[in-house]
């Protein structure tokens, strides 16, 4: 399916044209609705959307960047010996460094490296042991990936929204109509949470397991 049957659609929610309710408009509008319901996948941890980067372990460096198109992390692992070696990875647990009982420098060398931990700081994860040694992609993250915004009438639905479409047509339309003042601005807001939430619900049943992750490097070529 195009965005541009979600438009119509959306002009038939609100009785308007596309003379009063303009494709630029409905851009700005849908893609608002669009981020929402991203948000509302990852909070639920619903894999859907999801992808998987590696990244350069630095020696000595404990800080890594985040990807930019990241919105939840659903799982980090590390490989300080050996990448290629696919027994050697190793799930890395989140701590809150603010609230223990030591200084979180002391950790950078002497947590085990059985039992690697990572903290979130703005855009970066520290990680914990740092690296004593360089490692090719041994830091590996699963995520919840921010899907690129609609730019035409004529993009495709990502695979997931085909079959919920109308839930995004409904959602855009209560905005426009919450935006004017509409009194049906309420009514499209309840059948747009009913819609949601049918589309979690829907969507939880066919995961199977869920993962959870995060990381940061100024120096770092990058995930890939």
């Amino acid at each position: 399916m195009i965005l541009s049957q979600v438009f119509q659609k959306v002009r038939r929610l609100t009785n308007t044209t596309s003379s009063t309710l303009t494709d630029v408009r409905l851009l700005d509008l849908v893609n608002e609705v669009y981020l929402e319901i991203q948000r509302t996948l990852a909070d639920n941890e619903i894999e859907v959307l999801g992808g998987i980067v590696k990244t350069d372990l630095i020696a000595n460096q404990p800080n890594y960047q985040l990807p930019s198109d990241l919105l939840t992390i659903l799982r980090v692992e590390v490989n300080y010996d050996d990448p290629t070696d696919n027994t050697k990875w190793i799930k890395a647990s989140e701590t809150d460094l603010a609230n223990l009982p030591y200084e979180w420098y002391n950790l950078l060398k002497s947590q085990p490296k059985s039992k690697p931990l990572y903290d979130l700081f703005s855009n970066t994860l520290w990680l914990f042991p740092q690296p004593t040694a360089n490692q090719t992609q041994g830091l590996r993250l699963w995520y919840i990936v921010r899907q690129q915004d609609f730019t035409s009438v004529n993009d495709t639905l990502h695979p997931v929204l085909d079959k919920y479409w109308d839930v995004l047509a409904m959602g855009t339309a209560q905005k426009y109509l919450e935006e004017i003042g509409h009194p049906l601005s309420q009514r499209r807001f309840e059948l747009y949470q009913l819609g949601l939430q049918k589309m979690v619900d829907d969507l939880k049943t066919e995961v199977i397991e869920p993962i959870k992750m995060q990381p940061i490097d100024y120096f770092n070529s990058g995930w890939v």
